[in-house]
C-alpha cells in the first residue's frame, strides 16, 4: 500500500507539469560518419551470422533527477517513480539481450537547469562514468520529450571533453511510468536510448528506401506516427503506397503512443550491438572512416561484453 500510495503521488504531481503538443525528440542530428557506417553496416547484413551477435551487454547507468524544487509538481521523482522508470527500460530492450544496472541515483534542485537551457552547465557537474555509461537526466521544464547524444564516432575520449560530458539522454520528468495520457508508461525513455545506441527513427528519409534508417526490416515510413494531434497506434497505416509493408507504428523509433509501442526489430537488435562494439566499446578510434571501411564483417559482428 504504501508503494502505491507513494506512486500516487508522484503521478497526482507530476500530471500537472507542462506538456507539449506532441512527441517531440530533440535529439542531435547523426553525423555523416555514423551515417555512413549504417550505410555499410546495412549493406553487410545479409553476411551477418545471428548467432554471432548472441553476446548480453550491461550497461551501467546513473540517473539524475532535477527538479524546481522536492515536490511532485516541481519535478521530485521518487524512490519509486525511477525504480519504475528502470523496469521499463530493461523490459524494453530485454529481447536486445542488453540490460541497464544503476550504479548511482542523484536529486538536484535548480531550477535554472530544469527548462534544459543550461544543459551543458548542468552535465558538467552531474555526469559520470566513461563513454559506455548512460547518464539519464530527468527535467520537468524541457519543451520535448527526450533528448539524446548519438554515439560520437571518436569513443576513446579524454575525461573532460565536450563529446564526453553532453552525452547522455534528457527525459522530460512527466514521462516516467504510472502517468496519464500518451506518453505516461516510461517509453520515452527506451526511444532515446535507442538514440544513445545509435538507431535513427523509422521515418528517417521518407520514402526512400536506399537510404532511411539503413535498416532492413523496418519498413519505409514518410512521416511519423502523431500520438497527440491524431490517433497514437493507428493500425493499419500505410504512408508509403507501393512499398512493402505497413508503417512500423510498434516500434519504439517511431512517435507512437507507448501505449502502442511494443518493439525492436531484429535487425534494429543486431545494429545497437554492432554500434557498441564499434563506437562506445571502442573499436573505432582515429579516423572513423577509413577504420570502419577495413573492417571485415566477421569483425562487425562479434558481440560485445
Amino acid at each position: 500500500m504504501l508503494l502505491k500510495l507513494s506512486l500516487l503521488a508522484v503521478i497526482m504531481g507530476a500530471a500537472t507539469l507542462d506538456v507539449g503538443p506532441a512527441f517531440i525528440c530533440d535529439s542531435i542530428p547523426p553525423g555523416p560518419e555514423l551515417l555512413a557506417l549504417h550505410q555499410k553496416l546495412g549493406a553487410e547484413r545479409k553476411s551477418l551470422k545471428r548467432d554471432e551477435l548472441s553476446g548480453s551487454i550491461n550497461v551501467d547507468v546513473y540517473i539524475h533527477v532535477v527538479a524546481n524544487n522536492e515536490t511532485a509538481t516541481g519535478g521530485w521523482l521518487n524512490v519509486d517513480g525511477t525504480l519504475e522508470q528502470m523496469e521499463v527500460l530493461n523490459a524494453g530492450f530485454a529481447p536486445s539481450n542488453i540490460a541497464f544496472s544503476v550504479q548511482g541515483v542523484d536529486r538536484t534542485v535548480n531550477s535554472s537547469w530544469t527548462g534544459g537551457a543550461e544543459s551543458f552547465a548542468m552535465k558538467q557537474t552531474l555526469h559520470k562514468g566513461d563513454y559506455r555509461a548512460l547518464n539519464l537526466y530527468f527535467l520537468p521544464n524541457v519543451f520535448f520529450a527526450g533528448q539524446c547524444f548519438f554515439p560520437n564516432m571518436n569513443s576513446i575520449l579524454a575525461p573532460n571533453s565536450v563529446d564526453l560530458i553532453r552525452d547522455g539522454c534528457i527525459i522530460k520528468s512527466n514521462t516516467v511510468p504510472d502517468l496519464p495520457g500518451p506518453f505516461g508508461m516510461g517509453k520515452t525513455a527506451i526511444h532515446e536510448v535507442g538514440h544513445w545506441f545509435g538507431l535513427l527513427h523509422t521515418f528517417q528519409g521518407g520514402c526512400d528506401e536506399t537510404a532511411g534508417d539503413y535498416i532492413g526490416d523496418t519498413p519505409a515510413q514518410e512521416s511519423p506516427t502523431n500520438a497527440t494531434l491524431g490517433d497514437g497506434c493507428p493500425l493499419g497505416r500505410d504512408s508509403c503506397l507501393g512499398l512493402p509493408g505497413l508503417d512500423p507504428i510498434h516500434n519504439y523509433m517511431d512517435y507512437s503512443s507507448d501505449q502502442c509501442y511494443t518493439e525492436f526489430t531484429p535487425e534494429q537488435m543486431t545494429r545497437m550491438k554492432q554500434l557498441w562494439k564499434l563506437v562506445r566499446f571502442g573499436t573505432i578510434q582515429a579516423n572513423p572512416a577509413s577504420k570502419a571501411s577495413a573492417t571485415s564483417s566477421s569483425q562487425l559482428a562479434t558481440p560485445s561484453a
